[in-house]
């Protein structure tokens, strides 16, 4: 008997697979035990015309209702639907509030020596404003945040409302008061709001002038000026929306791009210190008073 690993087996150590014909049939050997005979007449149903009509129309099916969806207008809910399997939010927006010239800034404590030398030297706007984040500063009387939406659907999103959501609040801070130097801008949607007013009798039940719809990619841009006279306000924006059928109302809550809520405040009677506006003066920021109001007039 000759061994099954010698030459003639191939160079593998087993059966090399080898295609024959006998009599129009043709013989498969895979292995020693596995042998397939497939008829000359089975190879040719396998090869019909009849046989490759069958698998063909599935595809042309699917395709037709695929260019009858789109031209009906529906193909887009497939895509969303998977958007929201995804997760992926129907509506997404960011908030700025940079500080304006003209802005009264009112902190919890008073700015150290070091900080207040940094004022003394006239600071950049991009320096007077993270001195300002790091005390958590808040605008006085009003302040305005401006959001821009887009829709993430391809079926419109309609915005329902655009309006402030109070986090926490309390009396004005009395650390100290810094006044900026004076400018301004227009917007698309504006929407002004008095948080002493939000609660407890409640503000308006909407806020926003008319509803929004936007569109895959397609932007729209609030401009909101909030007010307080009475009290210190820590805050953020709520956008209300329907999505799809809008059978049910969804929400959006946007903060600045550091994540931070805004904060606005009322005037304290006093403050621990008080430094000027530079443009009344030409050189830096100066304190002058102490234990005292913010009001230009003093």
């Amino acid at each position: 008997m000759s061994d099954p690993t010698g030459p003639e087996s191939g160079k593998t150590g087993g059966p090399s697979v080898r295609d024959s014909t006998i009599g129009g049939d043709s013989i498969q050997i895979g292995s020693a035990r596995d042998v397939m005979i497939i008829s000359g007449a089975d190879r040719d149903a396998r090869n019909s015309p009849a046989r490759r009509r069958r698998w063909i129309r599935p595809l042309l099916a699917g395709g037709a209702l695929l260019l009858a969806a789109a031209a009906a207008g529906t193909w887009p809910a497939p895509i969303d639907l998977g958007r929201d399997l995804a997760g992926i939010p129907a509506v997404t927006g960011t908030v700025v509030s940079t500080i304006q010239p003209g802005d009264r800034l009112a902190t919890a404590t008073d700015l150290s020596p070091a900080e207040y030398a940094l004022l003394a030297r006239d600071p950049s706007m991009p320096h007077l404003t993270r001195l300002m984040a790091s005390h958590r500063a808040a605008r006085i009387g009003e302040m305005t945040a401006i959001a821009i939406l887009q829709g993430r659907r391809s079926n419109p999103v309609r915005i329902i409302d655009v309006r402030p959501r109070i986090l926490r609040s309390g009396p004005p801070p009395e650390g100290a008061c810094v006044t900026v130097a004076i400018a301004g801008g227009p917007n698309e949607y504006t929407i002004e709001v008095d948080l002493d007013r939000q609660r407890p009798d409640g503000g308006r039940s909407r806020y926003l002038p008319e509803s929004i719809d936007l569109s895959y990619g397609e932007h729209a841009t609030v401009e909101m000026l909030v007010r307080a006279r009475r009290r210190w306000y820590e805050w953020d924006m709520e956008v209300v929306y329907a999505a799809g059928s809008g059978t049910r109302l969804e929400r959006l809550f946007l903060r600045g791009p550091d994540g931070e809520p805004f904060r606005v405040t009322g005037p304290a009677r006093r403050y621990a210190a008080v430094y000027n506006d530079p443009s009344r003066i030409s050189i830096g920021y100066r304190r002058v008073g102490t234990n005292r109001s913010c009001d230009p007039a003093g």
